[in-house]
């Protein structure tokens, strides 16, 4: 599905629009609250997918804009992304 959000997790899943800044707002506060319940996450939204989880104690950098990655670690393809440049591609 186009300009949709798929949020994946161990018993479950939700799947939201992305149509407007707005739906891409509540994207991320659900991916924020389902963090603090379960220990990884999966998110697929145009054409990317990232898993997530809650960042280790060692310093991570994002690969497109090397900011370290905190609280919520989103991966791909073997890189580390921050929230902001994930935000970014959920467009």
């Amino acid at each position: 599905m186009h300009r949709t959000a798929h949020i994946t997790f161990t018993g479950g899943g939700l799947i939201l629009p992305a149509h407007t800044p707005y739906d891409r707002q509540i994207i991320f506060e659900h991916v924020e609250a389902a963090a603090k319940h379960h220990e990884l996450l999966g998110l697929r939204a145009n054409g990317h997918y990232w898993s997530i989880s809650h960042n280790t104690a060692r310093l991570e950098l994002c690969a497109p804009c090397s900011r370290g990655v905190h609280a919520l670690a989103y991966r791909s393809n073997g890189q580390n992304f921050c929230g902001r440049c994930v935000r970014r591609t959920v467009t």
